[in-house]
Protein backbone atom coordinates (compact mmCIF):
# COMPACT_ATOMS: atom_id res chain seq x y z
CA UNK A 1 0.00 0.00 0.00
CA UNK A 2 1.41 3.74 -1.03
CA UNK A 3 2.20 6.04 1.79
CA UNK A 4 1.30 9.44 1.77
CA UNK A 5 4.43 11.68 1.35
CA UNK A 6 4.11 15.21 2.71
CA UNK A 7 6.38 16.49 -0.40
CA UNK A 8 5.52 14.88 -3.82
CA UNK A 9 8.30 12.79 -5.24
CA UNK A 10 8.47 14.71 -8.48
CA UNK A 11 9.25 17.09 -5.89
CA UNK A 12 11.55 15.69 -3.88
CA UNK A 13 13.18 14.35 -6.90
CA UNK A 14 13.96 18.01 -8.51
CA UNK A 15 15.17 18.70 -5.21
CA UNK A 16 17.76 16.25 -5.03
CA UNK A 17 19.13 17.16 -8.13
CA UNK A 18 19.22 20.55 -7.49
CA UNK A 19 21.01 20.16 -4.49
CA UNK A 20 23.44 17.80 -6.28
CA UNK A 21 24.08 20.43 -9.09
CA UNK A 22 21.54 19.59 -11.55
CA UNK A 23 23.14 16.04 -12.42
CA UNK A 24 23.50 12.62 -11.01
CA UNK A 25 23.42 8.64 -11.78
CA UNK A 26 20.16 7.31 -11.09
CA UNK A 27 21.58 4.91 -8.39
CA UNK A 28 22.78 7.98 -6.75
CA UNK A 29 19.77 9.54 -6.81
CA UNK A 30 17.84 6.51 -5.33
CA UNK A 31 19.78 5.65 -2.69
CA UNK A 32 19.09 9.43 -1.41
CA UNK A 33 15.45 9.40 -2.04
CA UNK A 34 15.00 6.12 0.18
CA UNK A 35 17.21 7.58 3.17
CA UNK A 36 14.19 10.72 2.69
CA UNK A 37 11.60 8.42 2.85
CA UNK A 38 11.43 4.57 3.93
CA UNK A 39 9.11 3.14 1.14
CA UNK A 40 9.60 4.24 -2.68
CA UNK A 41 9.09 1.66 -5.19
CA UNK A 42 11.10 0.86 -8.33
CA UNK A 43 7.42 1.43 -10.26
CA UNK A 44 7.01 4.77 -8.26
CA UNK A 45 10.36 6.63 -9.36
CA UNK A 46 10.21 5.14 -13.11
CA UNK A 47 7.07 6.79 -13.39
CA UNK A 48 8.36 10.08 -11.90
CA UNK A 49 11.23 10.31 -14.12
CA UNK A 50 8.88 9.63 -16.89
CA UNK A 51 6.31 12.39 -16.27
CA UNK A 52 9.31 14.53 -15.54
CA UNK A 53 11.13 13.88 -18.95
CA UNK A 54 7.96 14.16 -20.86
CA UNK A 55 7.39 17.32 -19.32
CA UNK A 56 10.85 18.77 -20.47
CA UNK A 57 11.81 19.38 -16.93
CA UNK A 58 14.50 16.39 -16.68
CA UNK A 59 16.74 14.45 -19.75
CA UNK A 60 17.78 10.52 -18.67
CA UNK A 61 20.37 9.34 -20.30
CA UNK A 62 21.74 5.41 -20.60
CA UNK A 63 25.16 5.70 -19.70
CA UNK A 64 25.40 1.82 -19.57
CA UNK A 65 22.82 -1.21 -20.00
CA UNK A 66 22.08 -0.45 -16.68
CA UNK A 67 23.35 2.63 -15.47
CA UNK A 68 21.06 6.01 -15.79
CA UNK A 69 22.55 9.79 -15.54
CA UNK A 70 19.51 11.91 -14.48
CA UNK A 71 19.67 16.21 -15.47
CA UNK A 72 17.46 18.96 -14.85
CA UNK A 73 16.92 20.86 -18.51
CA UNK A 74 16.73 24.52 -18.35
CA UNK A 75 14.01 25.68 -20.64
CA UNK A 76 16.37 26.77 -23.25
CA UNK A 77 18.07 22.90 -23.36
CA UNK A 78 15.33 21.21 -24.73
CA UNK A 79 16.37 18.23 -26.69
CA UNK A 80 15.06 17.40 -30.37
CA UNK A 81 13.98 14.31 -31.06
CA UNK A 82 17.77 12.47 -31.61
CA UNK A 83 19.79 14.87 -29.93
CA UNK A 84 20.69 12.75 -26.99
Amino acid sequence: MPTWRETPLRQELLDVLQERRGAMRENDLVRVLTSRNKEISEADINATLLSLEIEGKIHVEYMSKNERKIEILEKAELLQIGED
